[in-house]
């Protein structure tokens, strides 16, 4: 009986409060601290979205990007190089390309043909940032129905002697052609507006019979003739093909004729009328660029 009455006053009392933190002022202040955490921990912990590395809290390395070096700047007092230029422009499967130089061109005079015989030329641009060229033109004038007849004062025919009595056959006869040209157009090259100045050389061969009282025997004539004479006009390309139209404007000049007879081919000099005639056409020329 008196075990319970004692088991019943322990359990009724209380139990002691823990002893209070050491204070300056207390006796047991200079006891020794807590031990530090292990090595490589991270007191507190890291919180979320970083990593203990070494007891530190560092944020876990991520992806480097590509990023280009600077460029390098050049050296005072020079100038940088331009820029390449860009690629041709690809529309669908077809590739944008620049205009073509046009610097040498072949084509024929087709309006000549019709006249005083057939012209074929070839021209060369000679000076680029002018757009400057020179030409070159053969004439056939056997291929013109006007070299058989006399429509003076135009072209070189005529009839001959001092009353004009003397009657022709035009057998033969050709020309050359030396002239320079300037083009106006925004595009490079032989095309474009177009102003020439050139010299023609002909030379023509006809068969005379004179009347009977002259005392002249049948024989032919040979004649060089000068044709100084300016030409206008506009020339088109499209892809690599030419097209002109223009007038040619001039005066030529009989520089020698000479009569030879049929039966001893002796020469002497003849004196035909009508040294000079009025030189003009119409340009139409069709042809090609080789470049």
């Amino acid at each position: 009986m008196g075990s319970i009455v004692l088991i019943m006053i322990l359990a009724a009392d209380p139990a002691p409060p823990p002893p209070p933190p050491p204070s300056p002022d207390s006796p047991d202040f200079d006891a020794a601290p807590p031990p530090p955490p292990p090595p490589g921990t991270c007191e507190p912990p890291c919180r979320r979205g970083y990593e203990c590395v070494n007891g530190v809290c560092v944020a876990p390395p991520g992806p480097v990007p590509d990023v280009p070096p600077p460029p390098i700047p050049p050296p005072p007092g020079t100038v940088p190089p331009p820029p390449p230029p860009p690629p041709p422009r690809i529309i669908g499967k077809q590739v944008e390309e620049g205009d073509p130089p046009s610097v040498f061109a072949m084509h024929l005079n087709l309006a000549d043909a019709a006249m005083f015989g057939l012209t074929g030329a070839i021209d060369f641009l000679i000076v680029p940032p002018l757009a400057m060229g020179v030409f070159i033109e053969a004439r056939a004038m056997n291929l013109g129905p006007l070299s058989y007849m006399d429509f003076w004062p135009l072209g070189p025919q005529r009839r001959y002697g001092f009353s004009n009595n003397f009657s022709q056959s035009f057998d033969v006869g050709m020309g050359m052609t030396l002239g320079v040209e300037k083009f106006w157009s925004e595009k490079p090259g032989l095309r474009g507006f177009f102003a020439m100045a050139a010299v023609e050389v002909l030379t023509r061969r006809a068969t005379l019979t004179s009347p009977a009282d002259t005392g002249w025997e049948p024989g032919h004539v040979v004649e060089w003739l000068v044709a100084p004479h300016a030409r206008g006009g506009y020339r088109f390309r499209g892809h690599n093909f030419l097209f002109g139209l223009g007038l040619r404007v001039g005066v030529g000049v009989l520089a020698t004729s000479t009569f030879y007879n049929a039966n001893t081919g002796f020469g002497v000099p003849w004196g035909a009328s009508r040294r000079v005639y009025f030189d003009g056409g119409v340009i139409i020329d069709v042809g090609f660029f080789l470049k």
